[in-house]
């Protein structure tokens, strides 16, 4: 099952549930700060950087949110996740995982990596005149 962690009133995350919303995929949809340790560290592993990846940036955050992105660069991994958990508000917003996927940030294209195997066939199928 594909696990949706959004923000309320966030553009990218309505924009990514509309996205599943019209191609019919179901999705669990859970608010950002409902992210566990676990799927953090999942997500972290299916990731090529670090936490900065996933967290929102300093550069276009507020004094306070830029102080506590300062302070999680200077944790351990594990610290991090734990405070990240804790903390949700300094993610970056939809994230989309399943068992062997993730998504972090609305990028339509990105997101088609979603589709059934069976939708992409066909589609491919389509799209190179097959069907």
């Amino acid at each position: 099952m594909i696990k949706f962690y959004y923000r309320q009133g966030c553009g990218s995350s309505q924009k990514a549930k509309s996205w599943f919303e019209k191609y019919k995929i179901n999705v669990d949809m859970k608010r950002i700060g409902e992210i566990s340790k676990q799927d953090l560290q999942k997500i972290l592993s299916y990731m090529d950087g670090g936490i900065e990846t996933i967290t929102k940036r300093s550069s276009m955050s507020n004094p306070q949110t830029q102080n506590s992105l300062e302070m999680l660069l200077e944790m351990n991994l594990d610290e991090g996740l734990e405070y990240l958990s804790r903390n949700a508000y300094l993610l970056r917003s939809p994230i989309v995982l399943d068992e062997n996927k993730v998504q972090v940030g609305y990028n339509m294209d990105d997101l088609r990596q979603f589709f059934p195997r069976e939708y992409r066939r066909l589609e491919l199928a389509t799209d190179q005149g097959f069907i």
